[in-house]
């Protein structure tokens, strides 16, 4: 028998008719501020494309040396206790790193930190021609924090930059041998909008073309 979360893990693939589960985009703004936060210098044309859901709000910015990231959570939750949370990231390495062998890395160790931790691959190829790797991963109960985490991760190897996006839920610790208590509904539209975050680059748009804005 296939555990709950793997069917989870399966519906996403699967899941082509889950755009009504997932929520409204946020406004022009609420994207502008996403761009922003991972803003890449006048100097690249390299664009990572996404915005947060509407009823979301910023929480913090890092811009540290090659490394661009902001965080949001639902205006509703607090900063220091939010069930659920957006990261955008935006990093330069070199070389750029692999997306996923990126993700296995993040995860080494977290058998120990989390007690019971699963992985779940849901997608692994091209998008718009980066390479690109979506994960689901479920931590049963994080030693520091503990509480449980489900994520969904989205890595993209870019020309010049290397993505993360970060879709995470936060609750109760999860028995062993349970799955995690997230509606398919719900972990549908955390594909969707997964898919539709995109990294393009308007000197190259034969091999990365940017969507039109006019829609």
């Amino acid at each position: 028998m296939i555990p709950r979360a793997g069917l989870l893990a399966l519906g996403i693939m699967l899941c082509s008719a889950c755009v009504a589960a997932t929520e409204a985009p946020g406004t022009g703004q609420e994207a502008a501020d996403a761009q922003a936060a991972t803003e890449m210098p006048a100097a690249a044309a390299e664009q990572l494309i996404a915005q947060p859901p509407k009823g979301w709000r910023r929480t913090g910015t890092t811009n540290i040396g090659n490394l661009r990231r902001a965080e949001y959570i639902p205006d509703d939750e607090l900063e220091d206790a939010w069930t659920r949370r957006i990261t955008f990231e935006s990093m330069q390495e070199d070389p750029l790193p692999d997306p996923i062998e990126f993700i296995e890395l993040m995860n080494s160790g977290k058998d120990y930190s989390c007690g019971t931790f699963r992985t779940y691959p849901t997608f692994s190829g091209l998008e718009n021609g980066y390479p690109t790797s979506v994960y689901l991963l479920v931590c049963h109960m994080d030693r520091v924090t503990e509480r449980s985490e489900v994520s969904m991760i989205k890595t993209i190897q870019g020309n010049d930059y290397f993505y993360v996006i970060t879709r995470a839920m936060r609750g109760d610790p999860i028995p062993k041998e349970e799955a995690p208590p997230i509606e398919e509904t719900e972990i549908g539209g955390w594909a969707v909008f997964m898919k539709s975050i995109s990294v393009c680059d308007p000197s190259r748009a034969d091999a990365h073309p940017c969507p039109d804005p006019a829609g």
